[in-house]
């Protein structure tokens, strides 16, 4: 996944520095910038390349909501992720109505944090890769089905022997399009790969418990066996 540019929107030094060191301690974001106020904010956007802004609503002599609403008028494609103390639920609501795609009330601990760049990581990286798709993906991204920990793994683990993390990313990707069970003839009949290969991969999400699988005997023949990803 290539590196996802951030800005962070937030007028408190000390507040700006603990979000910027949170940032860096997770792979794949890139500190772009920091704004103070809606205006140095919208300038910023206007003329850099920004993924994701991370938005407090109490800015210097303006505010996150406005921000917010400035930005969908002006149709810059950018997600946002409102960080704030401010929790009023009729605010909450009009910002959910505005497409930010997380709200994270102070404060907040690096957990917390991470758990929601990690969501966005994990959507970008589906959407990105694809250009059709299926419910089952859908239903990920619109969070019917939960987060799974097969999708928050970073490069930081070491793969067994033989294994790429290209190739796992494809597998997961795939796993992702198909029903809740599946096989590995279901899988092979979209990655280019041989059974073999497959089987190593489905092994390693299995004994690591990303996924489970059972058999089931048919009334003749070997038994075949299903998979499924952990909830």
């Amino acid at each position: 996944m290539t590196s996802v540019n951030v800005l962070i929107v937030e007028d408190d030094p000390m507040v700006l520095y603990i979000n910027q060191t949170y940032l860096d301690k997770i792979d794949n974001f890139t500190f772009t910038g920091s704004a103070d106020s809606a205006t140095s904010a919208l300038t910023f956007l206007e003329a850099s390349s920004v993924d994701l802004v991370l938005i407090d609503v109490h800015l210097n002599k303006s505010s996150g909501f406005d921000l917010v609403r400035a930005i969908r008028e002006k149709n810059l494609e950018v997600d946002i992720i409102m960080i704030t103390a401010a929790n009023q639920s009729n605010q909450v609501e009009q910002m959910f109505r505005y497409g930010v795609i997380d709200y994270i009330l102070k404060p907040f601990n690096f957990e917390r944090f991470k758990a929601s760049l990690l969501k966005f990581s994990e959507r970008k990286m589906l959407i990105d890769s694809t250009s059709q798709l299926s419910q089952h993906e859908l239903d990920y991204l619109s969070q019917t089905k939960e987060s799974l920990p097969s999708f928050s793994m970073t490069e930081e683990e070491e793969l067994e022997k033989g294994l790429t993390y290209p190739t796992l990313n494809l597998v997961k990707k795939a796993i992702l399009s198909l029903p809740s069970q599946f096989t590995v003839n279901d899988l092979s009949n979209i990655l280019n790969l041989s059974h073999v290969s497959i089987r190593k991969y489905i092994r390693y999400l299995e004994d690591n418990n990303y996924i489970t699988s059972h058999l089931e005997y048919g009334t003749i023949g070997r038994p075949i066996t299903y998979y499924s990803l952990l909830k």
